[in-house]
């Protein structure tokens, strides 16, 4: 890290807290009244002090955090309450007082920085209007400054002149940081910045917020829903829930002992390791008149525990069952593998995309998937786990023949989707074969009703259904996916339904196709916890009820771990290790395996950071023989520079590309070509 940071202001000491928020209430005045989303919330942050906010969407913190920085716009406003930061108090400031302190004395890094970045502009060029709009510098002064926070934040300034597309997800958000950064301000405000990042680039970025925050002393409130994301890293945590802080206090005590049954709730769902059966959420978050029930807590030393709250809601908004051991069938010992042999749906044969990068004439190609072999069955729900860029994504546009191969083959009942013919058979197929994608807001036409996606798919791909069987069966799916009563929400817009209810019309619209298999694309990597688990519920349901297969694709780990009877994991186009879900995720045998496994968030387990969270998934252009991970990987021999590895079967249906794992099962006589199956001496 650079230590010649030029600072461009001087930092005003004093006393007390740099940031005292006292009884901050916001409203949103709405046709049938007013709703209250932050209600007398207190809240102090000090110099250089990490502050985790954390709950469920729908809680409040994203509202708190936007009254902080007096960000609201109407109908939102701030009701009562102040909000001080160093004495001065923002509630009462002019726009061009505010302007004068916004990104020069704190700065708001925003939750999507896809959509938060200007996309026809490049990242030099937008820190060049961050500088016109609050510093008078030179050209010099500012290239120099924007070089400096770009190496802050671990990036190489030669992607000043790139735009927000051409950088992965993980680049994107610290870039946004490295623009937070230019004033070197006293508080950074992060709405949520790591929810779309795989486990990898999570912990990664947050490694390096805290190294920031430690070398440059500024203060940080940190809103998240995954709470287990700042158990290593946070000061002191806030629980909220109903627009309430429902705890509070130094973080290893909110997670040691949680007091409050949001807090119970929020830690026993951040532990991804453990065996955990997860039980439906019933009904919407309530609104501040309907609160989550609350027993009085005795308050430890240096936590505040507010009194129950007012007008509890009848019912349970959720609940987790820790069974222990490892998995979510329990704990794999040696010997007690049980694989189970199911009839194939989908296959795919060397199956090769590459895009031609670097204009018309370039003969440069991305090899975004390369020589992909994978079996689905039918019943059987495969998870495709990987970070950011490494290819999933692209077999899902495959399978689902929005991208045409490069080479090799797809086969779906025995026969090669190449000799389909005509547009009745393609349709066929995609009735067979729908995709649900990841963001369910860009997938719904928001100037249409639910009910007209749901119907214009049953028109197209169900013609033997009449007007009153198509409305019978949109109701049907609704209810199959959990949406009730079915005739209201058919009569609701997208904008009207939270982003989990809008997920699960997306499983709908499949559904009403009688698929005999449902690409599910990053379905709940947008959604928080408690709506994950209803989700996911859906999806195992689904099997059961429908009988549809699933491929899933996840960065999530954890939630792969709990639907999927197998798991794919693939790295820079390759599948580098698959086989049954508890044997692969209790024995991994790729060192990639395990560091997505080491990198999943657990509060009770010490911080492990490796050298390879540094790395970014390669840019696979033209890459030679080798392995791809090499340059990541801690265990990396000579052969991985020069051998490209085959997948060896190393286990009973557990299959790893990878020379040191091939070396080691080789030493114990267990060695076997998935090809043959039969053992190499």
């Amino acid at each position: 890290m650079p230590t010649d940071i030029r600072v461009l202001k001087q930092r005003a000491p004093g006393d007390g807290p740099l940031l005292r928020v006292r009884d901050l209430r916001v409203e949103y005045g709405t046709p049938t009244g007013t709703v209250t989303a932050v209600a007398g919330v207190d809240l102090d942050v000090d110099r250089g002090e990490f502050v985790g906010v954390v709950g469920e969407s729908g809680c409040g913190k994203s509202t708190l955090l936007f009254a902080i920085a007096q960000l609201l716009s109407p109908p939102a406003e701030v009701a009562r309450g102040s909000v001080e930061f160093r004495g001065q108090n923002l509630v009462t400031m002019t726009d061009r007082e505010l302007a004068a302190l916004r990104w020069r004395n704190f700065s708001v890094v925003m939750q999507s920085a896809m959509n938060a970045l200007n996309p026809v502009t490049t990242i030099g060029a937008q820190f060049r209007d961050a500088f016109a709009a609050h510093a008078r510098r030179t050209s010099e002064e500012v290239r120099r400054r924007s070089v400096e926070v770009m190496e802050l934040v671990g990036i190489d300034p030669v992607h000043l002149n790139s735009y927000p597309h051409q950088l992965s997800g993980g680049m994107r958000q610290r870039a946004m940081i490295a623009m937070a950064l230019l004033f070197t301000p006293d508080l950074v405000i992060m709405d949520e910045p790591t929810s779309a990042l795989d486990v990898v680039a999570q912990r990664s970025l947050m490694v390096q917020i805290k190294e920031l925050q430690r070398a440059l002393g500024f203060a940080i409130i940190f809103v998240t829903h995954d709470m287990s994301l700042v158990s290593h890293f946070g000061d002191k945590l806030l629980v909220m829930y109903a627009g309430e802080v429902v705890e509070s206090g130094p973080t290893r005590a909110v997670f040691d002992t949680p007091a409050g049954s949001a807090a119970r709730h929020s830690r026993r769902a951040a532990g991804p390791e453990r065996a955990i059966r997860w039980l439906p959420v019933r009904g919407p978050l309530p609104c501040r008149a309907n609160a989550l029930p609350q027993k009085p807590a005795r308050a430890l030393p240096g936590r505040r525990i507010p009194g129950p709250l007012s007008a509890v809601r009848p019912g349970v908004r959720g609940a987790l069952e820790d069974t222990g051991g490892l998995g979510r069938r329990g704990t794999v010992g040696a010997g007690e593998v049980a694989v189970t042999t199911v009839e194939p749906l989908l296959a795919t044969s060397g199956l090769t995309k590459h895009f031609r990068v670097g204009g018309p004439f370039s003969r440069r190609s991305l090899h975004a998937v390369d020589d992909v072999d994978l079996t689905i069955g039918r019943r059987e729900i495969v998870a495709l786990v990987g970070e950011s860029g490494s290819g999933k994504s692209t077999i899902a546009r495959l399978l689902a023949r929005v991208y045409r191969p490069t080479a090799g083959e797809i086969r779906y009942l025995g026969r090669s989707l190449a000799d389909l013919r005509g547009r009745k058979q393609n349709l066929a197929y995609r009735s067979d074969v729908p995709m649900v994608f990841q963001d369910p807001f860009s997938s719904l036409n928001p100037a249409y009703r639910v009910s007209h996606g749901i119907m214009r798919g049953l028109v197209l791909h169900r013609r033997e259904l009449d007007a009153a069987g198509r409305g019978a069966e949109a109701e049907r799916v609704l209810a199959a996916v959990g949406l009730t009563p079915p005739a209201e929400v058919l009569a609701r817009f997208p904008h009207e339904l939270s982003g989990g209810q809008r997920q699960r019309i997306g499983f709908a619209q499949a559904l009403a196709y009688r698929p005999k298999l449902i690409i599910a694309d990053e379905p709940v990597s947008m959604l928080d916890v408690s709506i994950r688990i209803g989700l996911l519920n859906v999806m195992t349901q689904l099997r059961e009820s429908e009988g549809v297969s699933l491929l899933y694709i996840t960065h999530d780990i954890a939630s792969a771990r709990y639907v999927s009877d197998r798991i794919l994991v693939m790295y820079a186009g390759h599948i580098v290790e698959s086989g049954p879900t508890e044997v692969v995720l209790a024995r991994p045998k790729h060192p990639y395996t395990q560091l997505l496994l080491s990198a999943v968030p657990d509060p009770r387990a010490p911080l492990a950071v490796d050298a390879a969270d540094r790395g970014e998934p390669p840019q696979v252009i033209d890459p030679g023989e080798g392995c791809r991970f090499r340059g990541r990987c801690p265990l990396a021999i000579d052969v991985c520079t020069t051998v490209t590895p085959r997948p060896r079967v190393l286990g009973p249906a557990h299959e790893a590309a990878c020379h040191v794992a091939e070396a080691d099962a080789a030493d114990r006589g267990d060695l076997r070509d998935p090809a043959l199956g039969s053992e190499l001496r």
